[in-house]
């Protein structure tokens, strides 16, 4: 995940959980926060300079965050299950996360939706406001698994992500200012 100010990228370091910073400048790599149990599906919130991410890639896990925003990162904090926030992921691999227009965006494994967590603030204290469920619209499942993959957001609302199928992973873009919140989709 890319810092907003393009100095440092954040991940999860694999095999550890640990979360790690990348400073591009200086070509170097520290951990931020050792024994977070991170997994899978993170996001960083740039305007808090939260990351939000899961503690399992099976069964939904739990949805954890940590400010980053200071010299050192915090004590991460539980938010919930993924089925006590409300997930269409609950049960399955939550693959996918990303932070765009104030909310979380995360994608469940073999699943053609997206779920959208919008946070209330106390100070820079998150706490879930509300979720929801968003169906891709016109897809080729046969192709396509959109699934798997990692996600990222452009300032201008479009998502790149990578895909998931037999013949490796493909890259496609979806226009997140043409979703529908009437019927709740977002056209493939």
């Amino acid at each position: 995940v890319l810092a907003s100010t393009l100095d440092y990228v954040y991940g999860v370091e694999a095999g550890t959980g640990n979360i790690v910073r990348y400073d591009l400048n200086a070509k170097s790599q520290s951990t931020i926060f050792a024994g977070a149990g991170a997994n899978n599906a993170l996001a960083y919130d740039g305007t808090r300079g939260h990351l939000y991410y899961f503690d399992s890639v099976t069964g939904g896990g739990n949805l954890w965050y940590v400010d980053v925003s200071g010299s050192s990162a915090s004590t991460p904090v539980q938010l919930g299950s993924a089925a006590s926030l409300g997930l269409a992921s609950a049960g399955l691999s939550t693959d996918s996360a990303g932070f765009y227009d104030g909310s979380l965006w995360v994608i469940a494994k073999n699943k053609e939706q997206i779920d959208r967590l919008t946070f209330n603030y106390a100070g820079n204290t998150p706490t879930l406001q509300s979720t929801v469920t968003y169906t891709f619209t016109g897809i080729n499942t046969s192709a396509y698994n959109i699934a798997g993959g990692d996600i990222a957001f452009s300032p201008d609302g479009q998502l790149y992500g990578t895909t998931q199928n037999s013949d490796g992973g493909l890259v496609y873009r979806l226009d997140f200012t043409q979703i529908n919140e009437t019927n709740k989709t977002i056209p493939w």
